[in-house]
């Protein structure tokens, strides 16, 4: 686990843009989690480090979405 600050101080506004776009809020802002994660990290461990975040964010928003739908 990174114990660098500065990992830290990108790390959380990125996960909470993410967090943001994903429950309608930011938009298109999602896109800038990676980014902003890689200007202290490598890319392909920025990546890394929010692809198992999404995909948690679906799996605990998805079912409650498909059924929004269906109500309309």
């Amino acid at each position: 686990m990174p114990t660098d600050l500065l990992f830290y101080a990108a790390a959380v506004p990125a996960v909470i843009l993410v967090g943001l776009s994903k429950g309608g809020l930011g938009g298109a802002l999602a896109l800038m989690g990676v980014p902003i994660l890689a200007l202290v990290i490598s890319p392909v461990k920025a990546a890394a480090i929010m692809l198992p975040i999404m995909i948690i964010m679906d799996l605990v928003c998805g079912p409650g979405a498909s059924t929004m739908i269906a109500r309309r």
